[in-house]
């Protein structure tokens, strides 16, 4: 079985954070912490994102046209953002190079089970971002975990940028509200 070595190396080459990736066949590891699992997406802070996804890109990942600070790469979602497009409602703020890795539970209960897991502690919570405000864990200085849960939200077929959180009428057309799961 292959498994993957994945390090974020975050130096500083005019200020945007370095990526190296490698092959290791015995373990995986997240760098940082001591996570043995991919994460799907990872959030880089850094203040100028489109240079820094280019580099991401240079090395094979593909960038979304519309988006060209998304890139995708050796199946993880890298995500370049200015530190403060992320908020908390605790008094934390994030930096250039501080890196977050997202993991998505079924329950709240895996949730749990993965951060007793991992020894993750609960750091502070996120402001509230579509609806809901999950829990940042601190896996080391600069690099931090969330774990999305997920719940059943209600959308229109018609109108899917109608997200409501109980079940009913879509307020642009009147139809009646599908459910869906979505990770909050």
């Amino acid at each position: 079985m292959k498994r993957i070595l994945v390090s974020l190396l975050v130096g500083f080459f005019p200020a945007i954070p370095l990526l190296a990736d490698s092959v290791d066949l015995v373990t995986i590891r997240v760098k940082g912490t001591n996570i043995d699992l991919l994460p799907e997406v990872v959030n880089v802070m850094v203040s100028d994102p489109v240079p820094a996804a280019q580099q991401l890109v240079a090395k094979g990942g593909s960038a979304n046209k519309g988006w060209p600070h998304y890139v995708f790469y050796k199946s993880v979602l890298y995500i370049f953002e200015q530190p403060n497009s992320w908020k908390t409602q605790g008094t934390h703020k994030f930096k250039d190079g501080d890196v977050l890795y997202t993991y998505h539970a079924e329950s709240d209960a895996e949730r749990k089970a993965f951060a007793k897991k991992y020894k993750l502690k609960a750091y502070d919570q996120l402001a509230e971002r579509e609806g809901s405000a999950p829990l940042l864990y601190l896996a080391s200085p600069g690099h931090y975990v969330i774990i999305l849960v997920k719940q059943t939200a209600y959308t229109c077929s018609m109108h899917p940028g109608i997200i409501k959180s109980v079940d009913g009428k879509c307020p642009l057309c009147g139809m009646d509200l599908v459910a869906v799961g979505v990770y909050r």
